[in-house]
């Protein structure tokens, strides 16, 4: 739907993104990991960060590095 007269849109109390990982006890056993130790990998190499701020004639653009290994 279009409607030229709003320009600006806030939106708030949305809930932060979760990541749920579910791993068996014979799962961590079999290679040997503790589930800290993947807690740990899985929040080193999910990085989401703020970038900056892009300011144009249409409003500001603002940029977030995704920098996720998978």
């Amino acid at each position: 739907m279009s409607a030229p007269e709003i320009t600006n849109v806030e939106v708030k109390g949305t809930p932060d993104e979760e990541l749920h990982v579910e791993i068996s006890q014979a799962t961590l056993e079999a290679y040997g990991l503790t589930l800290q130790q993947v807690a740990s990998t899985i929040g080193s190499n999910a990085i989401e960060q703020s970038a900056g701020t892009v300011r144009t004639s249409g409003g500001d653009i603002l940029l977030t590095l995704d920098n996720r290994i998978y």
